[in-house]
């Protein structure tokens, strides 16, 4: 365990291979005539269009699907590096953040993914974009491993901008008569959300959270990111997994000790899909635009093999 630093070092090299070999995957066209526009449905009187409504179900749901914040490319190297030494997901999943998972079945003909993305769009129009920053290590512990996760938090100093568009003070709680939930408050207090990492991670993502409870409203069978433990929603960056908590722990004091902070701003969110006979890494299949915004769902013939422009920046 002590040596996962150096490892994660000496790994360079397949990371960077594997990366690009997967790099060509995760290119679509922005502005290619494949993109798949969301079906609208007018209003009652013909007027401004609205999401489409489907009857969907939490058996709709499957686990080749999620509704995803992916990271910049320009800080993926070191989160793959640490992950492509213990992150047995490593070849199939991009470095990311579930916000809904299991998700909506990515049907042939692409109509289900557009209407989500459709849905999810008008559910994020008030969440304005945000920074976040991987700066902490943690773990989940299970039955019989655990997973080391980098912590999505706040950065060190909070854009004013998003505070005054997306959080309520605690007066206007009280007005309400609600339940006040500190959204900013440190997950490492919860004992059933972290096991012992660093001393003090950082505030959770705002943005993240804000995020995830704006598309579970608009999907609120897909639910379980939420209720899978006391804990509640817990944002986090999977980077790999060990036999049990005495290395989990150990790995995460390594890996913290050697980590350099990485920011980054997020101003979208991402439908992604892979083949339902399991084979294959995920795929990007739309870009949903956080503040507002068209969002675009891409085939996957055509948009999945340009590479004139990639969906990252």
């Amino acid at each position: 365990v002590s040596s996962i630093a150096s490892r994660a070092v000496r790994a360079r090299p397949r990371a960077t291979a594997v990366a690009s070999l997967l790099a060509p995957r995760m290119r679509v066209c922005m502005s290619s005539p494949d993109v798949v526009r969301p079906r609208a449905s007018g209003g009652p009187s013909g007027g401004a269009s609205r999401p489409p409504t489907r009857p969907w179900t939490s058996r709709s749901l499957k686990h080749t699907s999620a509704l995803v914040m992916i990271p910049p490319r320009a800080v993926w190297e070191a989160v793959q590096e640490v992950r492509c030494v213990r992150d047995k997901s490593y070849l199939r999943w991009m470095p990311h953040v579930n916000l809904l998972y299991p998700f909506l079945e990515d049907d042939p003909s692409g109509e289900t993914f557009a209407d989500a993305a459709a849905i999810a769009a008008d559910a994020l129009k008030e969440t304005a974009p945000f920074r976040c920053s991987l700066s902490a290590f943690a773990f989940f512990q299970h039955a019989r491993s655990a997973t080391v996760w980098l912590h999505p938090a706040e950065c060190a100093g909070v854009d004013e901008e998003w505070a005054r568009l997306n959080t309520r003070s605690a007066s206007d709680d009280a007005r309400d008569g609600d339940e006040n939930e500190d959204e900013s408050c440190d997950v490492a207090s919860n004992s059933n959300a972290l096991e012992p990492g660093p001393p003090a991670c950082p505030p959770a993502s705002r943005g993240l959270v804000a995020a995830q409870r704006n598309l579970e409203a608009a999907f609120p069978f897909a639910n379980h990111l939420s209720t899978i433990s006391k804990a509640g929603f817990v944002p986090h960056v999977s980077v790999g997994q060990w036999p049990d908590a005495v290395s989990a722990s150990a790995a995460v004091a390594n890996l913290h000790a050697s980590w350099r902070p990485l920011e980054f701003d997020v101003d979208a969110v991402f439908l992604i899909s892979r083949p339902s006979d399991g084979s294959g890494p995920f795929q990007v299949r739309a870009r949903v635009p956080l503040g507002g915004g068209e969002p675009e769902v891409f085939n996957k013939e055509g948009d999945a093999t340009r590479r004139d422009v990639e969906w990252y920046r």
